[in-house]
């Protein structure tokens, strides 16, 4: 998922787009995120029907083409959770901070109400990023892991780590399988564990700077659990490697194309794709052994501009110099004879 496609400004003059709380697909969005809940009719029972998280998915993509809402966000992060655990998680959060960082101003919904500034009602929304919130809850019961059939969940995973040996007791295989899935599972998600940290950090950061310390959403919980997985993530063996073959010695080619490095690492940053992996690879240091260090919040700033034109740069950076700038380029008058 291309987090920056989502982010794309909706126009230069209004780059969060219009208001849609009250748009037909927003309320079938918020409605499809609830379920069903169970039902009696007489002695026949129907029982509770899950979110159809792929349709919620599907409607949050659409909506977020034309408004940069949080409410959008936070069930596209529950449906992202829902569908792909931690994965999905991940996505969601870097999402939000990302959101945040670009458009703190015009991000819906407004920061002020009938004129005057009034941050409760994001202030309520970045709370349902808590422990006890929705959001959370699919976290904990995501799977984690998958061992023959078996699916352990994230919750599980962690209080295992923990040392909770309850949880290791009543796994089928015993505590050695259990262990073996959860390396598993780190190695699959080692990606992952990073990039959640390093997006919770900035939206901190930025709830911090712009309304104060009691404004951050109380998420110990998924804190204490990020910080487990990281520890476990740290001390993992390194992988297996084969004894490497004899390399037979070869006539030096004069064909170019035989000299191209199998990566950068190998031949150097030749290309926007290397650059930005280069750019990961940093973020991923100082997230994990830097982790005050301020550099991933610069990097994902920079990773976030990679793909963008020069207008859209100055948009970003500068929201308030596009104007001069499409008058003194013709820009606007060009997208309007296009259109």
């Amino acid at each position: 998922m291309n987090i920056n496609d989502l982010l794309t400004p909706v126009t230069a003059d209004a780059p969060c787009g219009e208001n849609l709380e009250y748009d037909l697909s927003f309320m079938q969005m918020i409605q499809l995120a609830r379920g069903k809940a169970e039902q009696q009719f007489g002695d026949t029972l129907i029982p509770a029907q899950e979110p159809d998280w792929r349709q919620v998915e599907k409607h949050a993509l659409d909506l977020l083409a034309c408004s940069k809402d949080l409410r959008v966000m936070l069930l596209l992060a529950q449906a992202w959770t829902a569908l792909r655990g931690l994965a999905g998680y991940a996505d969601g959060v870097m999402l939000i901070g990302e959101a945040l960082g670009r458009y703190w101003q015009p991000l819906l919904p407004p920061l002020a109400l009938e004129g005057e500034a009034d941050p409760l009602m994001r202030i309520n929304l970045l709370r349902e990023l808590g422990d006890s919130f929705d959001l959370a809850k699919l976290l904990r019961r995501s799977p984690f892991a998958r061992d023959a059939g078996q699916s352990l969940t994230f919750a599980d995973a962690v209080a295992a780590l923990d040392g909770l040996g309850t949880v290791a007791t009543g796994y089928p295989g015993g505590p050695a399988r259990m262990a073996a899935a959860i390396q598993r599972g780190l190695a699959a998600h080692a990606r992952h564990i990073p990039l959640i940290g390093s997006a919770l950090e900035r939206l901190f950061c930025l709830l911090r700077e712009h309304l104060g310390e009691t404004a951050l959403p109380d998420m110990p919980g998924q804190l204490a659990a990020l910080r487990t997985l990281s520890r476990a993530l740290a001390t993992m063996p390194p992988p297996d490697l084969p004894e490497p073959s004899p390399v037979p010695v070869r006539a030096v080619s004069t064909d170019p194309a035989a000299a191209q490095p199998s990566s950068w690492r190998e031949g150097g940053i030749l290309t926007r794709d290397d650059a930005y992996r280069a750019l990961e690879q940093v973020k991923i240091y100082f997230t994990q052994y830097e982790s005050s260090h301020p550099a991933p919040l610069m990097i994902a700033r920079i990773q976030g501009l990679m793909s963008q034109d020069f207008m859209a740069i100055v948009g970003n950076l500068a929201p308030e110099a596009v104007s001069q700038l499409e008058r003194f380029f013709g820009c606007k008058d060009h997208k309007e004879q296009e259109r």
